[in-house]
């Protein structure tokens, strides 16, 4: 295996894998045949999509009805359609989540809502908002009850990681024998 022309990983079969450490994407080949399910999964885990179909868009926004908007909404560029995008009307629940975050950086997360806090703050801060200020509730936070949380997560992740098969052992099961030969 070694990286493709793109970032990918290429399998000695010629597969490639796209690299998924800068950014996660979903490619338009892959919505049409989602069962409902899927639709659901891709709309709460992934930002959005590029060149879709109308349809396929109306179904993803049916869910989310944010879903693919804030990132095309945060746009830096000076093309016209993307200032047409910059501009566009967006939904009233999302310019209130735009504002709180742009305020002091927080964010919140309806009882119904798909995406986790953390993809709204990954589509944010990789479309370049900023906070004005912090958020005061960390002025009232303990700061060895924080440390105990963090060292918590570490642990958690620590287990996975170590309960997990390699990249190489996970893919040798779905590769053909020739390819499990070349390793």
């Amino acid at each position: 295996m070694d990286g493709g022309g793109d970032g990918g990983i290429v399998l000695p079969s010629g597969r490639t894998f796209p690299d998924t450490n800068a950014t996660i994407a979903l490619l338009v080949d892959q919505l049409p045949s989602m069962n409902p399910a899927q639709m659901q999964f891709a709309t709460s885990h992934f930002i959005g999509t590029e060149k879709q179909l109308l349809s396929v868009t109306q179904q993803l926004r049916a869910l989310n009805p944010g879903f693919i908007v804030l990132h095309y909404h945060l746009n830096r560029r000076d093309e016209p359609l993307w200032q047409f995008c910059k501009n566009m009307d967006i939904p009233e629940s999302l310019r209130q989540k735009i504002g709180l975050f742009k305020s002091h950086g927080r964010l919140f997360t309806e009882t119904d809502e798909l995406f986790a806090q953390g993809s709204w703050w990954q589509v944010m801060q990789g479309q370049g908002m900023r906070p004005r200020g912090y958020d005061p509730i960390v002025d009232v936070v303990d700061v060895e009850d924080l440390s105990a949380f963090f060292d918590g997560i570490k642990r958690a992740i620590q287990a996975c990681i170590t309960a997990m098969p390699t990249h190489e052992d996970f893919l040798k099961p779905r590769s053909s024998p020739a390819e499990q030969g070349a390793h």
